[in-house]
């Protein structure tokens, strides 16, 4: 009798072990997902309808190690209110003058039909970061010169955006 008991509880330790092995490599796998992939792209995607404009922002960052490496704006307005647009336009060229002359920051303002279009394109992998970190001033979402896609990711869905892997 003794020795079935033996074999018995062997047997009931190793089903454990290999339980709590697959219990965390389920953890494991999990906290992976969640936390994103290490490489690619997010599109983040702002949409706002007002009876005096329609807005749209589309936010496409390319990361590599969790860290953006571009990010390449498109952000629409429109409004039947011309004067409405040209403030707009004024106060976006006012805020991209700070950013003239900097290299691999870019920005292209259009305004046809009351539809009001600003492109910019930042690529973090190459840009002058402490040139850049002067002029925006904002240092929260920056950590060791590096942008962390998961910072964006929150600070876009905080202001009401969806964002989604690509």
């Amino acid at each position: 009798m003794k020795k079935i008991d033996l074999k018995n509880k062997k047997i009931d330790k190793i089903i454990s072990i290999v339980f709590i092995a697959i219990l965390l490599i389920a953890l494991i796998i999990y906290i992976i997902i969640k936390s994103g992939p290490y490489n690619g792209l997010l599109n983040c995607t702002y949409k706002n309808n007002t009876n005096t404009m329609n807005t749209v922002l589309n936010y496409n960052l390319s990361f590599k190690n969790k860290n953006v490496t571009k990010l390449e704006t498109e952000e629409i307005i429109e409004s039947d209110d011309e004067e409405l647009i040209k403030t707009y336009k004024e106060s976006i060229e006012e805020l991209s003058k700070k950013y003239d002359g900097l290299k691999y920051y870019k920005t292209n303002i259009t305004n046809k039909n009351n539809k009001l279009i600003v492109k910019t394109t930042i690529e973090y992998n190459k840009i002058d970061m402490k040139k850049y970190l002067q002029i925006e001033g904002d240092k929260s979402y920056i950590k060791n010169n590096k942008l962390k896609v998961k910072k964006i990711k929150e600070i876009y869905e905080k202001n009401g955006a969806t964002c989604k892997y690509k």
